[in-house]
């Protein structure tokens, strides 16, 4: 396993109003802290975005509007969602979409890693790379799709898995990955080095 998996990371995930991080609202923060299979810790908070959630994701996610509605608003969590990424890697699938909407919310999101993108490399004939697809196929507990707490969760659990995969293809087949992420400015090459310098380092002898 590469040293990446020593890392203190953050797995998240975000339930929002809609697609649009301009005009859409958070509804739903989960996070997972977490080094190797160790857990470190959780957060959970459901936020009151102050309008109507949509018949689409009063159903999608089964968060009712009463309880948004008694939740606190955005302002009042930030910090405590700034305070327990504490500047790790954010780890999500899809994880751009997340990004987006912290972002526009005042939270800064340096380094990221995709498990959608990955998935899409470990796993080139898929069929589908959905989470609750990719859940399932692999046999990871996840009781409550589309509740940010359970997403986070089994997208921690599909990074480790996904990060073995990839960690034992061909050192040619990981510079491909290196350059051609290095092009598209995904976090697909920072994953690929990460795994060389790991691999460059176990191959000498002292």
């Amino acid at each position: 396993m590469p040293t990446i998996s020593q890392d203190t990371l953050v797995s998240l995930d975000l339930e929002t109003t809609g697609l649009n991080p301009k005009s859409d609202r958070i509804i739903e923060v989960g996070a997972v802290k977490f080094r190797g299979d160790q857990q470190l810790d959780t957060f959970s908070a459901l936020i009151n975005p102050r309008r109507e959630l949509s018949p689409l994701i009063l159903d999608m996610t089964g968060i009712t509007q009463r309880e948004v509605d008694g939740a606190p608003d955005w302002d009042d969590l930030k910090s405590d969602v700034i305070e327990f990424i504490s500047g790790a890697p954010i780890i999500g699938h899809n994880v751009g979409f997340d990004a987006s909407f912290l972002r526009t919310n005042g939270v800064k999101t340096d380094r990221l890693y995709d498990t959608m993108a990955m998935a899409e490399i470990a796993l080139p004939r898929g069929p589908e790379y959905s989470l609750v697809r990719l859940s399932q196929r692999f046999n990871f507990a996840h009781a409550n799709p589309h509740r940010a707490l359970s997403d986070a969760l089994a997208t921690r659990d599909l990074f480790l898995h996904l990060l073995s995969i990839i960690s034992d293809f061909d050192r040619g087949v990981l510079e491909q990955i290196k350059r051609l992420g290095g092009y598209s400015g995904t976090s697909l090459a920072v994953l690929a080095n990460r795994i060389l310098d790991t691999t460059d380092t176990t191959s000498i002898t002292p």
